[in-house]
C-alpha cells in the first residue's frame, strides 16, 4: 500500500477535528503492507506541520521490519508525542496503548 498525500490530507483533517475538542489525537498506524508514500504526502506534512505536532498524542505503529520499528523509536525521542511500535502479533497491544491512560 502506497499512503498518498489525498490520503495524508484526509488525516489531517480528522486530527483538526480532534484538536478543535481541545483532545490529542491517537493513531493505530498499521505498516505491515507499507509500499511508500508519493511527494503530495510531504507537501502535506510541511503545510500542516503545527497540527502533526501539537495534535497528536500518541501512535502506536505496527511493523514486520527492524529498521521500521528502529526509527520510530528515533523519531518517538524528539517529537512531543508518545509513539511505539509493535510487531504483527502485538497489534492488540498496540490498540491498548491507545486506549488506555492519559
Amino acid at each position: 500500500m502506497t499512503f498518498t498525500g489525498e490520503a495524508m490530507a484526509d488525516l489531517i483533517g480528522r486530527i483538526e477535528e480532534v484538536s478543535s475538542r481541545g483532545e490529542k489525537a491517537r493513531l493505530f498506524v498499521d505498516l505491515t503492507d507499507y509500499a511508500g508514500w508519493d511527494l503530495d504526502v510531504a507537501k502535506e506534512k510541511f503545510q500542516h506541520m503545527s497540527t502533526l505536532w501539537n495534535g497528536i498524542g500518541r501512535v502506536a505503529c505496527v511493523v514486520d521490519n527492524l529498521w521500521m520499528a528502529n526509527w520510530i523509536g528515533l523519531v518517538d525521542a524528539v517529537t512531543p508525542m508518545h509513539i511505539r511500535a509493535f510487531t504483527s502479533d502485538q497489534a492488540d497491544d498496540a490498540r491498548d496503548l491507545l486506549l488506555t491512560g492519559d
